[in-house]
């Protein structure tokens, strides 16, 4: 914890003004302050007036350093029960990560003395936060992490309790490569390979509970931990919906950022590996180690990212295969394969179809006729 600041403020005679001045040391910047007063005499009484004016200052300097405001803690309780709990799980995990990050950001910043204050949280520190967010995560998962902060400060000042941040500056524009034309889709073999190393990750005892978790990945397109809320017949959770008819659908259970329920199709692989599991009841997909369910986000990431980096699995130039890149992946794989946009992005449930383009490498007029059957249950791999 650091120091909360003091000032100290000092008496001096300056003899090219003729009169006596008050000087200190800005404790937020270090910087030394003067004001000159209206004592002209430098006497024994002059002085006495002199340290009167000094004691007057110091007291108000001392005065401007109280936090009036909100703390941190007050915020993120009222801002918790009053908005984030009505949001995604997925946003709400994101919103604890992204506060871990300010709170480490906080203890090395020189923007923040003592307990953290939403007056604290300005633009210069939250370049700070930014700056170790990208040295701890990919840059795809920069801008999220820093919109989802943006925005809880954004309900703040809507709320009155901080004053409305600046708009960030435009970059302007960044040419890129889109990620499907650097991705390398997850193969079938590929995806075996990493079955094969999974028993020397997570233990033999426990190697199948996640094979199966990385075939739903696969053959899904899902996001990460949407798998293990899969469930054979519960309302409150992911569950199959008409497996045997000719377009299979899935009943996702409050997954999407405004808490709605979608039901979208699916792949007929993935009906027919949801199918198979169904007649056990209850969840599907519960990939486990020593320690009991993998049910954290940052947990699962690090379980299949190690994975990828032991089968030597490359996603991308210079990254092995991660939980996201199934995702990705399935995009491509099926945009390969023939299967029009649209239908890809009812699949992985993107809101905009212009996400769903950025790893879409098909045909995008649409116009194709498609035969998922034809492909077997190979899933989108090329022939």
């Amino acid at each position: 914890m650091k120091r909360i600041p003091t000032v100290c403020v000092g008496v001096f005679w300056k003899a090219s003004k003729g009169r006596y001045f008050l000087r200190w040391t800005d404790p937020f910047t270090g910087k030394r302050r003067s004001e000159q007063t209206e004592i002209l005499t430098r006497n024994k009484r002059g002085r006495s007036q002199a340290d009167r004016l000094a004691v007057a200052k110091e007291q108000e300097l001392k005065k401007s350093l109280r936090r009036d405001d909100f703390s941190w803690d007050a915020f993120e309780e009222k801002y918790k029960q009053e908005h984030l709990k009505f949001t995604s799980t997925e946003n709400q995990q994101k919103w604890n990560a992204v506060v871990r990050f300010l709170h480490e950001a906080a203890a090395e910043s020189r923007q923040v003395y003592g307990e953290l204050m939403l007056s604290d949280v300005k633009p210069l520190f939250l370049s700070e936060v930014e700056t170790l967010i990208r040295s701890k995560l990919s840059s795809g998962s920069v801008s999220s992490y820093v919109a989802t902060l943006r925005s809880g400060l954004s309900w703040a000042a809507s709320m009155e309790m901080m004053d409305p941040l600046p708009r960030r500056r435009s970059r302007g524009r960044v040419e890129h490569v889109l990620p499907a034309m650097r991705l390398n889709p997850i193969s079938r073999e590929e995806l075996d390979k990493m079955k094969d190393v999974t028993d020397k990750v997570v233990g033999k005892r426990y190697g199948q509970s996640v094979k199966d978790y990385l075939e739903a990945l696969w053959l899904s397109g899902c996001r990460m931990c949407e798998p293990l809320q899969i469930h054979a017949t519960r309302r409150n959770c992911h569950r199959p919906l008409n497996l045997a008819g000719e377009h299979p659908k899935f009943c996702w259970v409050n997954t999407q950022k405004n808490r709605r329920d979608v039901i979208a199709r699916v792949t007929k692989d993935f009906a027919a590996d949801v199918e198979r599991r169904v007649a056990d009841g209850g969840f599907l997909y519960q990939p486990s180690c020593e320690t009991g369910l993998i049910e954290r986000r940052t947990s699962l990431s690090k379980v299949v990212a190690a994975i990828g980096k032991k089968a030597d699995v490359w996603a991308e130039e210079g990254k092995t295969a991660t939980a996201k890149h199934f995702r990705s992946s399935f995009v491509t794989r099926w945009s390969i394969r023939g299967m029009p946009i649209a239908l890809i992005q009812e699949m992985v449930r993107h809101r905009s179809r212009s996400t769903t383009e950025r790893y879409y490498v098909g045909d995008l007029s649409g116009k194709i006729d498609f035969d998922e059957s034809k492909f077997g249950d190979q899933s989108g791999d090329q022939a």
